[in-house]
């Protein structure tokens, strides 16, 4: 494995010219998350699980009653929901509706985001909003959870669902 016996290297020697693995955007905007939850809440338990205090708490997360929370300034995004499924219309309301602004309602708090699974990680990202939004004074940890989810992983995430050309993709992490 590596750079002198790994996948690409494999095809660039049977191609005998370099290549360029392209990721999705979207997936690597995930890597990103799931990195900063590992560390700060701890590994997974299997494909659908976390070890740590929060993470363990997502799974019924939409049944908490809403309580007082900060709000959390965030970018505003010019996207058209007509284009979004409804986990994505779920982020999108939580994020600009909700916890941007420092209310939400609790048919937007009730509404199922869908099974935990660490494949969905959008759908584990709505779990942490909504969690946030139940939680009346959130431990340090699960505040950077919240603030990088807000500050970074959405705003970039929506970025790229407007534009998902590769060669775009430098733009959404280096040029505000």
């Amino acid at each position: 494995m590596g750079h002198k016996s790994g996948a690409i290297c494999m095809i660039e020697i049977k191609l005998q010219r370099p290549v360029q693995w392209i990721i999705c955007l979207l997936h690597g905007n995930e890597l990103s998350l799931r990195h900063l939850i590992q560390e700060l809440d701890g590994k997974t338990t299997g494909p659908m699980g976390f070890t740590g205090p929060v993470g363990k708490q997502l799974n019924n997360c939409e049944k908490l009653q809403i309580t007082e929370f900060d709000a959390i300034p965030s970018p505003d995004t010019d996207i058209d929901d007509a284009e979004l499924s409804t986990d994505q219309k779920y982020l999108l309301g939580i994020y600009y509706s909700a916890v941007s602004r420092g209310s939400c309602s609790s048919a937007l708090a009730a509404r199922n985001q869908g099974k935990m699974a660490h494949s969905r990680w959008l759908t584990t990202a709505n779990r942490f909003l909504c969690l946030y939004v139940s939680t009346s004074e959130p431990s340090s940890t699960f505040n950077e959870i919240v603030r990088f989810i807000m500050t970074v992983y959405t705003p970039i995430w929506f970025k790229i669902k407007k534009n998902s050309s590769f060669t775009e993709g430098v733009k959404f992490y280096f040029l505000k």
